[in-house]
């Protein structure tokens, strides 16, 4: 907790040193570097998050270039080291970092790079990832899950699929694991008035933060209640006001017939179902987010190229295709009752 306190106190000095020095770190280079990060990672920076992790990497390559480097005990270097390797951060290539740096990355210096960047945001692109940070969160973090379980308990029964909120609040709580005070995170909204419809009791969050504000190790959250409050209610806000969306079933057409083939399949297939029922998701592996489809139609046999399962229609649609896929349709909202 110490080195990332330190690093926030350090960004700011060196950013004032940075002007003193001119210093320059080249913005190709970490965008370079970036980017390497989120494909070994399976992870996506959107613009706004990208330039706030480009600027962090930024202020701590200054801070070293003048001769500030981490100081941390072997304990903590060998642990910091063993999360790094459990998230399978420790193959990418540093030589984008190393470039701007004009010498060796030292270690701890990037074990702290990996970290800063769950104290941003970024979206994951496949589950696979999300169930990995569930896992490690169990492993490592068991505090942390705890507290995120309790508090998923409050919208769980109105959310079919929770682990994108799971993995959201688990990121969001390591901030405070990590720095322990908000006033040292620096993109903490305070102030502005937010408009995600109020479709969840506040106080209900509120009273899960009281009930672990007094136990050890949940210290941080007596601290810093009323930000986590807010994120919390904003988050479940909006999960629950794109419930309609996620709950439908999402279908990609494929045809290896091409484009207009596969919109008379999606005319035909919305002749029956509406919206409410069924969405068509236009990527396959979409590279900003994790898949959303659920089920593939194709007018010929494909590869397993998702683990999501395909239905093979006939051109055009027989009786018999609509009833496997009417099958499909049934058990889901079935089991959603």
């Amino acid at each position: 907790m110490f080195a990332f306190s330190s690093t926030i106190y350090l960004a700011k000095a060196t950013l004032i040193l940075a002007g003193s020095f001119r210093i320059r770190i080249s913005k190709k280079n970490i965008n370079e570097f970036i980017k390497k990060f989120e494909q070994h990672m399976n992870v996506y920076f959107s613009l706004s998050a990208r330039v706030d992790y480009a600027t962090a990497i930024a202020v701590s390559l200054i801070r070293l270039k003048n001769g500030h480097p981490l100081q941390a005990s072997d304990e903590d270097i060998q642990f910091w080291h063993d999360l790094v390797a459990y998230h399978k951060g420790m193959d990418i290539d540093l030589s984008d970092l190393e470039t701007a740096l004009g010498a060796p990355l030292p270690p701890l210096e990037y074990y702290m790079i990996i970290f800063m960047s769950f104290l941003g945001s970024f979206t994951y692109i496949n589950r696979e990832r999300m169930n990995m940070r569930v896992l490690y969160n169990g492993k490592f973090q068991r505090i942390r899950l705890t507290l995120t379980e309790d508090l998923l308990a409050i919208v769980e029964d109105r959310i079919t699929d929770t682990l994108a909120l799971k993995v959201t609040l688990l990121d969001y709580l390591a901030r405070f694991l990590f720095i322990e005070k908000a006033n040292l995170i620096l993109d903490v909204d305070y102030f502005s008035n937010k408009f995600a419809p109020d479709t969840v009791d506040r106080q209900e969050i509120l009273a899960v933060l009281k009930r672990y504000e007094g136990l050890p190790d949940y210290q941080f959250v007596r601290s810093n209640r009323e930000v986590i409050a807010t994120y919390v209610h904003n988050l479940f806000s909006v999960g629950l006001s794109t419930e309609a969306y996620t709950s439908a079933l999402h279908i990609k057409i494929i045809s290896k017939q091409g484009f207009i083939w596969e919109e008379y399949l999606k005319i035909q297939i919305r002749r029956y179902y509406s919206e409410d029922a069924i969405l068509f998701s236009d990527e396959l592996n979409p590279s900003e987010h994790w898949a959303q489809h659920d089920l593939i139609i194709s007018d010929s046999s494909i590869p397993n190229i998702t683990d999501v399962e395909v239905l093979v229609w006939h051109m055009p649609p027989t009786k018999r295709d609509f009833a496997a896929l009417d099958e499909i349709v049934n058990s889901r909202f079935e089991n959603k009752r």
